[in-house]
């Protein structure tokens, strides 16, 4: 599911291993704002995420937050499917309270605060002098899908507390492997389960926090490995798998949420699917060497060309640079939650350009493969948004930020020209060609 982009046929769903309590909506088109799922309880330092259904004529939804006389939010996200997934950090160093948490979505923007809202509890466990803060600063995350299909006899769980196999995903539920039931992560541990393989997050970072508490990995298949795949712009959460077959160039795979979340399924890959990024050995693999055995699948695409940093305050670092498949890739680092990365754009041709003119604020400029100048920004209420600008690039811009409210843009136009885009807080944008 992804902001920008739409889910190709069959992809897989992303394997989120927060820690959040799932539940599924009943058939049908929603006529307002629903809850699909919220966590009740949650330690500081965990990711949490809210679904909703929006509703057929909502296109903007928000989130807040109160605790006594504490107000955090809200965050306001222009949509374009009814459902919304809002994810955010807690931060490590949350003091222990209860919340109240808004979420409101309405047909415009100017309509969300007279709107009423849902309200959900949230209780953080954290300490008892610790920041009176829910959301980590930055952290806050929409995004949204179409309407997908329900389970039988899942429209409602109820689950004793503590019962395992359930849905719930409070902390300790799960025997601490930190992996929420009926996802491609918590499958793929339950095959190995003797192994150091709990806590190593969303399947996207499971080959590199593997690799560093030396568990083995590597590109060929073998049976009884961890098949694995990197997050992409639709799929920012990636997906594991557990190999059971090998023959020549085709590996067979068993899976959960692949076809529905909490069903486990069988491929066989190239046919059925993209080839796994890579492996990850151990177990009844043992370590096969450098590359193991057997036919070698294609290598995530490597990263290239000139990265952009930026950094907002002491405690925040903004990496933005092109990998090999074309996104926009965004590595970003605060003191609460070290680093983590997604793509935030498709399509990117060139070297991207970055700057921010606040703490609260993040410009980047690049050239798509249409030789348009694209901008894509941040703020905490909208999180990444993109917009064209300007036709007929024909070079790399670069960018400055005069002051809080100006802007410029300079690069090469297709007929060799140099050409300065522009933006000042009153007009907006502007292009011109200069002499």
């Amino acid at each position: 599911m992804s902001r920008t982009h739409r889910s190709s046929h069959r992809s897989v769903v992303s394997c989120l291993a927060t820690l959040w309590i799932l539940v599924l909506a009943t058939p049908g088109h929603a006529a307002a704002a629903t809850v699909l799922g919220s966590p009740s309880a949650l330690p500081a330092g965990a990711n949490a995420v809210i679904r909703l259904d929006a509703g057929d004529r909502s296109k903007a939804c928000s989130v807040s937050a109160r605790s006594g006389k504490t107000n955090r939010g809200p965050f306001v996200y222009s949509i374009d499917k009814p459902i919304v997934s809002i994810a955010w950090r807690v931060p490590k160093k949350a003091r222990t309270l209860t919340w109240t948490v808004r979420l409101r979505c309405a047909s415009n923007t100017k309509k969300l605060k007279s709107t009423q809202p849902l309200k959900r509890t949230l209780a953080i466990q954290g300490t008892k002098r610790g920041i009176r803060r829910l959301f980590n600063p930055g952290s806050v995350r929409f995004t949204t899908g179409a309407r997908g299909k329900t389970y039988s006899g899942l429209a409602e769980p109820t689950y004793p507390e503590g019962g395992k196999g359930g849905v719930d995903c409070s902390p300790g539920v799960l025997d601490g492997t930190t992996y929420c039931t009926g996802y491609c992560t918590w499958y793929a541990y339950q095959q190995r389960p003797a192994e150091n393989l709990e806590g190593l997050g969303n399947a996207a970072t499971w080959y590199d926090r593997a690799r560093a508490r030396g568990i083995p990995v590597g590109g060929n298949p073998q049976v009884g490995a961890i098949a694995w795949w990197a997050g992409t712009t639709s799929n920012p959460a990636g997906h594991v798998a557990y190999v059971t077959g090998v023959s020549g160039s085709n590996v067979t795979i068993s899976e959960m949420n692949y076809v529905a979340w909490n069903r486990v399924s069988s491929r066989t890959l190239p046919r059925d699917g993209r080839l796994p990024g890579g492996y990850i050995y151990g177990g009844p693999v043992g370590d096969p060497g450098p590359g193991g055995s057997g036919a070698a699948p294609s290598p995530p695409p490597p990263d290239v060309g000139k990265p952009a940093v930026i950094q907002r305050s002491p405690d925040t670092m903004d990496v933005f640079y092109r990998d090999g498949a074309g996104n926009l890739i965004n590595e970003y680092w605060n003191a609460s939650t070290g680093w983590q990365r997604q793509a935030i754009a498709s399509g990117v041709a060139g070297d991207p350009t970055a700057i921010a003119r606040t703490s609260g604020n993040m410009d980047v400029f690049y050239r798509d493969s249409g030789s348009n100048l694209i901008n894509a920004y941040w703020t905490p209420a909208s999180g990444w948004v993109t917009q064209g600008l300007a036709s007929g690039v024909g070079g790399d811009p670069t960018a400055i930020a005069n002051s809080p409210s100006w802007m410029n843009v300079f690069y090469r136009s297709s007929g060799g020209g140099l050409t300065n885009a522009y933006w000042d807080s009153g007009t907006g944008w502007h292009t011109q060609p200069l002499p």
